[in-house]
């Protein structure tokens, strides 16, 4: 399963994109049974990056989650304002920064 996976993202599906990236970035996910052998959170950065700069706002999202991780702000601000205008309710994201970094 996870080999699709990779293929249909290499192809250019945005879902693909997106999900590979959370797959990637994350030691829990909801494709447990397609997980890489580890997390590995510089193909999580690449995947969820393709498929938020071609707006998908739930990998908008996830990729602001993701920087808040590793404490970059402006990064973070960037991709929660991206998915907020995109329909994804990021108040508690943006809460999160502020109180937090």
């Amino acid at each position: 399963m996870f080999n699709w996976l990779v293929s249909a993202a290499q192809k250019g599906h945005l879902e693909a994109m997106a999900d590979l990236g959370r797959v990637y970035a994350s030691t829990q996910s909801k494709f447990t049974f397609c997980k890489p052998d580890r997390s590995d959170k510089a193909n999580g950065f690449l995947w969820l990056t393709a498929a938020a700069e071609r707006g998908h706002a739930l990998a908008q999202c996830h990729l602001g989650r993701l920087y808040r991780s590793v404490h970059n702000k402006e990064l973070a601000l960037k991709w929660f304002t991206e998915a907020g205008k995109n329909g994804i309710d990021v108040q508690a994201d943006l809460k999160n920064i502020e109180d937090h970094l």
